[in-house]
């Protein structure tokens, strides 16, 4: 009797646990990889000013706009960490990964490249 109570137990937890992926789909991986580097880039806007001149990065704001991107993406940093060590481990998708968000960056900032005199 213990042993069909521990069978029934062990698959009970079994199937109350939900299944996640090792890793983040490469479009939704590409979707925070891309906001997060935005969020990079303007906390070295943000810093800047008459006094800053360098390509500093804001710490607290940028640790900030990263949990920003992470409740907005609805993960966890563990996700994203293990997601990255996963695409580490497999250049050649997270290579594929920023060859689609170079192009979609670069079609971002066409409308607010200046012309040039």
């Amino acid at each position: 009797m213990r042993q069909v109570v521990w069978i029934l137990w062990v698959l009970s937890f079994v199937a109350s646990c939900k299944y996640k992926s090792a890793h983040l789909p490469p479009q939704k991986m590409e979707a925070v990889l891309e906001d997060l580097h935005l969020a990079e880039a303007y906390s070295i806007v943000v810093q800047q000013d008459s006094t800053h001149q360098g390509e500093e990065r804001h710490a607290d704001s940028l640790a900030a706009y990263y949990q920003l991107v992470l409740r907005h993406h609805n993960i966890t940093l563990k996700e994203l960490e293990e997601s990255l060590v996963w695409y580490k481990q497999n250049a050649q998708e997270l290579d594929s990964i920023y060859g689609r968000m170079i192009n979609d960056l670069t079609e971002k900032e066409i409308p607010y490249k200046t012309q040039q005199p």
